[in-house]
């Protein structure tokens, strides 16, 4: 009997592994991780690696916010491995340890309850790959990656954190605050949560909380200095467009897996499906003992109790806070996870097999269109990225892209593109958005002649690029409309120099007075 449960146990262990293995591929296998902010990303922590460079001029137009401000993991970790490696490999290995320690944290919350529990990771695995990793919130990502572990740390070891647990415990939290406030501010209430629960079950309440307290301490000073200071200003000025049938719908239908295309809904649909299952089930073993309210409460239910406050806040929450987006969907991912230890999966071994079996299935095909996707937009890439000759080192860029979405339903694959550009030729892009708000390490200097970000991303159909020739060397466009008027005004003082498909490079041809010369004598 005890190797029969030896041989289970290994067998999922060899498919945890074989199917993390296989959620690494997309990543190597192809030569552009095709997410939205990704590029930005990488693109400064080149600029952060090669600030005091004599070969780059970063220096000349950037500076750098030696603050302690969040945002700073992705950054500081791709920084340092570029001392090591290339920036294109330093973004993948970045993203391999993001994978792998998703995949554990998964594991590690997923079994809080048990070993019992262990096929309960598979249904997370979906949500390596989830809607904010692939629009490029890396350090958010990472975040969601220690709010996990530390979920289940807690679990396990609240009834025995002492000083050195607390110690633990305040310095994932410092780690939360570098990554971004959302996964820590949720982070939080789940210590809290928790070592209620716990405490309610020993009667220490008071003890626990007081404990907790202290250890958040730090981090919530930070964050109100960071707030205090300016640092989170709101320059978004948008109306919500998520009603309470959309945010449902979203939640429902298992969104934040599906992105590329929206056949991706049926397989999040089918997640959704099996989570609402097993909270049913759940609920219906434990109505009795949860009719009891507060004196049949115990300590695993925690769980339940975090996802229900966490998708009252995903329908409260504004999608717009202190200048960050996307907020809801952030929110989104959270009580899917959360809730994933409270689970009953103490079904007969039939029903178990065949289930476990069904979320490994179904994690596997969604992977396969996952890759498909990636493998459709690095041609697309590959294309915008096709004129890495003609650019010499250090020229200014001006990139307008008319079709940020080019092969994908909700991901602007093409939105930060220019970025590739930036740190294969270490050009500086004046679509760097990052260097326009208060949440990251480079800002541009002041008074550098220069379009506003905005201006570029939503009127690019309206700029004149002649009106800042001393500072723009080349204009890069993308599905740039034929006979347009900005068509005109970029050949003005721009001569086409490379064009592949939808991607056409331009040249500025005259030096400023004459640019000024000509455009008087017109």
């Amino acid at each position: 009997m005890i190797f029969v449960k030896a041989i289970r146990s290994n067998l999922q262990t060899a498919v945890f592994i074989v199917l993390t293995l296989l959620y690494l591929a997309p990543i190597w296998v192809f030569t552009y991780f095709p997410s939205q902010d990704g590029p930005s990303h990488v693109y400064n922590s080149f600029i952060l690696r090669h600030y005091k460079d004599p070969q780059y001029h970063f220096n000349r137009y950037y500076d750098l916010r030696a603050e302690l401000i969040p945002n700073w993991t992705a950054h500081a970790v791709m920084t340092s491995l570029m001392y090591l490696v290339s920036p294109p490999v330093t973004e993948k290995i970045f993203l391999t340890g993001y994978v792998v320690a998703m995949a554990l944290s998964l594991l590690y919350l997923a079994t809080a309850k048990g070993p019992s529990s262990f096929p309960l990771v598979f249904l997370g695995f979906p949500f390596i790959y989830s809607y904010p990793l692939m629009m490029g919130f890396y350090s958010f990502a990472f975040g969601v990656v220690i709010f996990l572990f530390v979920a289940g740390y807690c679990a396990r070891h609240s009834n025995d954190l002492g000083i050195r647990g607390l110690l633990s415990l305040a310095l994932l939290l410092l780690l939360l605050y570098f990554c971004n406030p959302i996964p820590l501010a949720f982070c939080i209430a789940a210590i809290v949560m928790i070592q209620l629960f716990q405490g309610h079950a020993k009667g220490k309440t008071i003890k626990r909380l007081a404990a907790v307290l202290l250890v958040s301490l730090p981090v919530v000073t930070l964050l109100v200095h960071f707030v205090m200071t300016g640092g989170a200003v709101d320059n978004v000025k948008s109306v919500d467009p998520w009603t309470t049938t959309r945010l449902l719908q979203y939640f429902l239908l298992g969104v934040p897996i599906a992105f590329h295309s929206q056949s991706q809904i049926v397989f999040g649909a089918l997640l959704s499906a099996i989570f609402w299952v097993l909270l049913g089930r759940t609920f219906a073993r434990e109505r009795s003992r949860l009719s009891q309210l507060w004196r049949g409460i115990l300590p695993i239910d925690c769980f339940l109790a975090l996802a229900i406050l966490y998708f009252a806040i995903y329908m409260m929450a504004s999608d717009h806070i202190a200048g960050g987006g996307f907020i809801k969907t952030r929110l989104a991912v959270f009580p899917f996870l959360i809730v994933i230890p409270w689970l009953d999966f103490n079904l007969r071994l039939r029903a178990k097999r065949i289930l476990s079996f069904t979320l490994v299935a179904l994690s596997t095909v969604w992977l396969v269109q996952f890759t498909y996707y990636d493998k459709v937009l690095n041609d697309a890439l590959s294309i915008y990225n096709s004129a890495t000759d003609v650019i010499e080192r250090n020229s200014v860029l001006l990139p307008l892209n008319f079709d940020n979405n080019d092969h994908s339903w909700l991901i602007g694959v093409l939105a930060n593109a220019p970025s590739y550009y930036g740190y294969k030729n270490g050009c500086i892009n004046l679509m760097n958005y990052e260097a326009e708000t208060t949440h990251f390490p480079t800002v541009f200097k002041r008074g550098l002649q220069r379009p506003p970000v905005v201006e570029i991303f939503v009127r690019q159909g309206e700029l004149d690029p002649g009106l800042y020739r001393d500072t723009i060397d080349y204009v890069i466009t993308w599905a740039l409309p034929p006979g347009s008027v900005v068509e005109e005004r970029i050949e003005r003082f721009y001569k086409l120099v490379r064009e592949n498909g939808r991607l056409k490079i331009f040249k500025r041809t005259m030096t400023a007075p004459e640019a000024f010369q000509a455009k008087t004598v017109d």
